[in-house]
Protein backbone atom coordinates (compact mmCIF):
# COMPACT_ATOMS: atom_id res chain seq x y z
CA UNK A 1 0.00 0.00 0.00
CA UNK A 2 1.05 3.56 -0.62
CA UNK A 3 0.47 5.79 2.38
CA UNK A 4 -1.10 8.58 0.32
CA UNK A 5 -3.54 6.42 -1.69
CA UNK A 6 -7.18 6.68 -0.69
CA UNK A 7 -9.57 3.81 -1.39
CA UNK A 8 -13.27 3.77 -0.63
CA UNK A 9 -15.22 0.82 0.72
CA UNK A 10 -18.99 0.52 0.60
CA UNK A 11 -19.49 -2.84 2.29
CA UNK A 12 -16.59 -4.81 3.81
CA UNK A 13 -12.82 -4.54 4.04
CA UNK A 14 -10.83 -7.44 5.44
CA UNK A 15 -7.37 -8.86 5.95
CA UNK A 16 -6.29 -12.46 6.30
CA UNK A 17 -7.88 -15.60 4.95
CA UNK A 18 -10.90 -13.67 3.67
CA UNK A 19 -8.63 -11.77 1.30
CA UNK A 20 -6.97 -14.97 0.09
CA UNK A 21 -10.45 -16.40 -0.52
CA UNK A 22 -11.47 -13.28 -2.47
CA UNK A 23 -8.56 -13.99 -4.80
CA UNK A 24 -9.35 -17.71 -5.15
CA UNK A 25 -13.17 -17.82 -5.28
CA UNK A 26 -13.51 -16.58 -8.88
CA UNK A 27 -11.87 -19.84 -10.03
CA UNK A 28 -14.94 -21.66 -8.74
CA UNK A 29 -17.70 -19.19 -9.62
CA UNK A 30 -19.32 -21.72 -11.95
CA UNK A 31 -20.48 -23.44 -8.71
CA UNK A 32 -22.53 -20.41 -7.64
CA UNK A 33 -21.75 -17.74 -5.04
CA UNK A 34 -21.98 -19.75 -1.83
CA UNK A 35 -20.09 -22.83 -3.01
CA UNK A 36 -17.38 -20.86 -4.82
CA UNK A 37 -16.52 -19.03 -1.58
CA UNK A 38 -16.73 -22.22 0.50
CA UNK A 39 -14.36 -24.01 -1.90
CA UNK A 40 -12.14 -20.92 -2.05
CA UNK A 41 -11.94 -21.04 1.75
CA UNK A 42 -10.88 -24.69 1.77
CA UNK A 43 -8.30 -23.93 -0.94
CA UNK A 44 -6.95 -20.94 1.05
CA UNK A 45 -6.66 -22.95 4.29
CA UNK A 46 -4.79 -25.74 2.51
CA UNK A 47 -2.42 -23.67 0.38
CA UNK A 48 -2.13 -19.97 1.16
CA UNK A 49 -3.04 -18.96 4.66
CA UNK A 50 -0.98 -18.78 7.83
CA UNK A 51 -2.28 -17.09 10.97
CA UNK A 52 -0.13 -14.14 12.06
CA UNK A 53 0.03 -11.83 15.05
CA UNK A 54 -1.67 -8.57 14.18
CA UNK A 55 -2.18 -5.32 16.01
CA UNK A 56 -5.37 -3.29 15.84
CA UNK A 57 -6.30 0.12 17.21
CA UNK A 58 -9.97 1.17 17.24
CA UNK A 59 -11.04 4.81 17.52
CA UNK A 60 -7.63 5.97 18.75
CA UNK A 61 -7.67 3.66 21.79
CA UNK A 62 -4.96 1.29 22.94
CA UNK A 63 -3.32 -1.04 20.43
CA UNK A 64 -4.50 -4.62 20.92
CA UNK A 65 -2.50 -7.64 19.87
CA UNK A 66 -4.31 -10.44 18.06
CA UNK A 67 -2.19 -13.59 18.20
CA UNK A 68 -2.93 -16.25 15.57
CA UNK A 69 -5.26 -13.92 13.70
CA UNK A 70 -7.07 -15.75 10.93
CA UNK A 71 -9.11 -12.81 9.71
CA UNK A 72 -10.05 -9.24 10.61
CA UNK A 73 -13.19 -7.83 9.00
CA UNK A 74 -14.36 -4.22 8.98
CA UNK A 75 -18.05 -4.42 8.20
CA UNK A 76 -20.05 -1.42 7.08
CA UNK A 77 -22.51 -3.98 5.72
CA UNK A 78 -23.31 -7.33 7.31
CA UNK A 79 -22.60 -9.72 4.41
CA UNK A 80 -19.63 -10.78 2.29
CA UNK A 81 -18.17 -13.92 0.73
CA UNK A 82 -21.18 -15.34 -1.10
CA UNK A 83 -23.71 -14.46 1.59
CA UNK A 84 -21.69 -14.93 4.78
CA UNK A 85 -23.20 -12.75 7.53
CA UNK A 86 -19.81 -11.97 9.05
CA UNK A 87 -20.75 -8.67 10.75
CA UNK A 88 -24.31 -9.45 11.83
CA UNK A 89 -25.12 -6.11 13.48
CA UNK A 90 -23.49 -3.89 10.84
CA UNK A 91 -25.80 -1.40 9.16
CA UNK A 92 -24.66 0.75 6.24
CA UNK A 93 -26.48 3.81 7.59
CA UNK A 94 -25.21 3.56 11.20
CA UNK A 95 -22.11 5.75 10.84
CA UNK A 96 -19.96 2.99 12.33
CA UNK A 97 -18.35 -0.30 11.33
CA UNK A 98 -18.25 -3.64 13.10
CA UNK A 99 -14.72 -4.98 13.65
CA UNK A 100 -14.92 -8.78 13.66
CA UNK A 101 -11.84 -10.87 14.39
CA UNK A 102 -11.36 -14.61 14.08
CA UNK A 103 -8.35 -15.99 15.94
CA UNK A 104 -6.92 -19.50 15.56
CA UNK A 105 -9.82 -20.43 13.29
CA UNK A 106 -8.95 -23.63 11.41
CA UNK A 107 -10.32 -25.53 8.44
CA UNK A 108 -11.99 -27.87 10.96
CA UNK A 109 -13.61 -24.85 12.66
CA UNK A 110 -14.87 -23.69 9.27
CA UNK A 111 -16.30 -27.16 8.57
CA UNK A 112 -17.97 -27.36 12.00
CA UNK A 113 -19.18 -23.76 12.24
CA UNK A 114 -19.47 -22.56 8.65
CA UNK A 115 -23.26 -22.46 8.83
CA UNK A 116 -23.01 -20.13 11.85
CA UNK A 117 -20.74 -17.81 9.84
CA UNK A 118 -23.38 -17.72 7.10
CA UNK A 119 -26.36 -17.10 9.39
CA UNK A 120 -24.59 -14.60 11.67
CA UNK A 121 -24.67 -16.61 14.91
CA UNK A 122 -20.87 -17.08 15.15
CA UNK A 123 -20.09 -14.14 17.44
CA UNK A 124 -20.13 -16.27 20.60
CA UNK A 125 -17.69 -18.88 19.26
CA UNK A 126 -14.27 -19.17 20.92
CA UNK A 127 -11.74 -16.96 19.14
CA UNK A 128 -14.36 -14.62 17.68
CA UNK A 129 -14.61 -11.06 18.92
CA UNK A 130 -16.70 -8.12 17.80
CA UNK A 131 -16.33 -4.43 18.56
CA UNK A 132 -17.64 -1.25 16.97
CA UNK A 133 -15.55 1.54 15.45
CA UNK A 134 -17.06 5.01 15.18
CA UNK A 135 -14.18 6.96 13.65
CA UNK A 136 -11.16 4.89 12.59
CA UNK A 137 -9.37 1.56 12.67
CA UNK A 138 -5.60 1.05 12.28
CA UNK A 139 -4.31 -2.42 11.47
CA UNK A 140 -0.87 -3.96 10.90
CA UNK A 141 1.15 -7.14 11.16
CA UNK A 142 2.91 -7.11 14.54
CA UNK A 143 6.46 -5.80 14.16
CA UNK A 144 7.95 -8.59 16.28
CA UNK A 145 7.15 -11.39 13.82
CA UNK A 146 10.37 -13.33 14.15
CA UNK A 147 11.10 -14.55 10.64
CA UNK A 148 10.31 -11.85 8.11
CA UNK A 149 12.09 -13.76 5.34
CA UNK A 150 9.53 -16.58 5.45
CA UNK A 151 6.56 -14.46 6.52
CA UNK A 152 3.64 -15.25 4.23
CA UNK A 153 1.98 -12.08 2.94
CA UNK A 154 -1.21 -11.16 4.78
CA UNK A 155 -3.35 -9.62 2.06
CA UNK A 156 -6.12 -7.02 2.25
CA UNK A 157 -9.34 -6.86 0.23
CA UNK A 158 -11.96 -4.17 -0.11
CA UNK A 159 -15.41 -5.13 -1.40
CA UNK A 160 -13.99 -8.36 -2.87
CA UNK A 161 -10.99 -6.80 -4.64
CA UNK A 162 -7.56 -7.82 -3.36
CA UNK A 163 -5.55 -4.61 -3.07
CA UNK A 164 -2.25 -5.45 -1.46
CA UNK A 165 -0.37 -6.69 1.57
CA UNK A 166 -1.03 -5.60 5.15
CA UNK A 167 1.96 -3.53 6.35
CA UNK A 168 4.27 -4.62 9.17
CA UNK A 169 4.53 -2.34 12.23
CA UNK A 170 2.44 0.42 13.76
CA UNK A 171 4.33 3.18 11.93
CA UNK A 172 3.16 1.72 8.61
CA UNK A 173 -0.31 0.58 9.73
CA UNK A 174 -3.23 0.53 7.36
CA UNK A 175 -5.61 3.27 8.45
CA UNK A 176 -9.34 3.02 7.77
CA UNK A 177 -11.52 6.04 8.43
CA UNK A 178 -15.28 5.79 9.01
CA UNK A 179 -16.95 8.46 6.85
CA UNK A 180 -20.48 9.13 8.07
CA UNK A 181 -23.27 9.97 5.61
CA UNK A 182 -20.85 9.73 2.67
CA UNK A 183 -23.43 8.53 0.14
CA UNK A 184 -26.87 9.89 -0.65
CA UNK A 185 -29.42 7.31 -1.78
CA UNK A 186 -32.58 8.22 -3.68
CA UNK A 187 -35.55 5.97 -3.09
Amino acid sequence: FHRDVVRHCANVASAGISSAVAGLAPRYKWLGPTLCYALGTVHAFLTRHTDLSLEVCVDGGEWQRLDRATCVVLGNGAYFGGGMKIAPDAKVDSGSVQVVTLQAFSLLDFALHGSRLYNGTHTDLPGVSVTTAHSCVRLCVAADQTDRATLKPYSVEIDGEVLGILPVGRDNALSVEVVKEAVDVLV
